[in-house]
């Protein structure tokens, strides 16, 4: 379940970035509704874990995405999803990456 205001928070994220220049930045806090979808605290459990490792805002933008699928294997698939697109970065930015 998506909701508006948070999709147009999100968009504006990806069109300009979580900070900007003149330090303005964009600053996400969790408030899982539980009552409301049953998945969200640990979805926002995964998406602290990936902030661990740098990556929260390609967890963030995939939770969204993936809304309707946030159960426990899900959650596992976006964290591999997550992990393989860096690591695809990581050889990509070395001399004669891909």
């Amino acid at each position: 379940m998506r909701r508006p205001a948070r999709n147009r928070a999100d968009e504006c994220c990806r069109r300009h970035g979580v900070r900007r220049a003149d330090g303005l930045g964009y600053v996400w806090r969790h408030l899982p509704l539980n009552d409301v979808h049953p998945d969200a605290q640990m979805a926002a459990e995964f998406s602290e874990a990936a902030a661990a490792r740098g990556a929260f805002w390609e967890m963030h933008h995939l939770l969204l995405e993936h809304s309707g699928e946030l159960r426990p294997d899900d959650l596992d698939a976006l964290t591999e999803a997550v992990r393989s697109a860096r690591n695809r970065a990581t050889v990509a930015a070395q001399p004669g990456g891909a």
